[in-house]
């Protein structure tokens, strides 16, 4: 008789658990399993745990250089060169100086603080479009 109202309880635990965690974004049979092995105890570090659309945006700090709306000019980038060594950091003016020179191409590898790996220069549509047209300001 302990044996099958210890087993209630466990599911009961184990099926508030998966529940929390369906609503915090969190694996339901994972915290199931966890509740049903480890009761109150999961069900107390599950309440703590902040859900993971939350726990996500708090891990950003920084958005991607391409979400930005206005591209940066004061942003600081590297580049590699043709031997893969990493060079910089430029001012966005001395990427546009190397650009102009032919040091940098559409297919050179970037990187600046904000973004999450190297890219492409014509994959970072901010500083591709502001590398091949000049602004209004720079024609006067």
């Amino acid at each position: 008789m302990e044996a099958m109202i210890s087993g209630g309880i466990s599911i009961i635990m184990a099926t508030m658990c998966a529940l929390l965690a369906y609503s915090r974004g969190r694996s339901c049979i994972w915290w199931f399993f966890l509740g049903f092995l480890f009761n109150w105890i999961a069900l107390l570090v599950l309440s703590f745990l902040s859900p993971v659309d939350q726990a996500q945006e708090e891990m950003t700090e920084e958005p991607d250089i391409e979400k930005k709306t206005a591209f940066d000019k004061a942003q600081q980038w590297f580049y590699l060169d043709h031997d893969k060594k990493v060079l910089g950091p430029y001012s966005s003016e001395g990427l546009k100086k190397l650009w102009k020179e032919g040091a940098l191409f559409e297919k050179s590898w970037v990187w600046s603080k904000g973004t999450v790996e190297w890219k492409k220069i014509c994959q970072v549509n901010a500083l591709f479009d502001w590398l091949c047209h000049e602004s209004e300001e720079e024609r006067a």
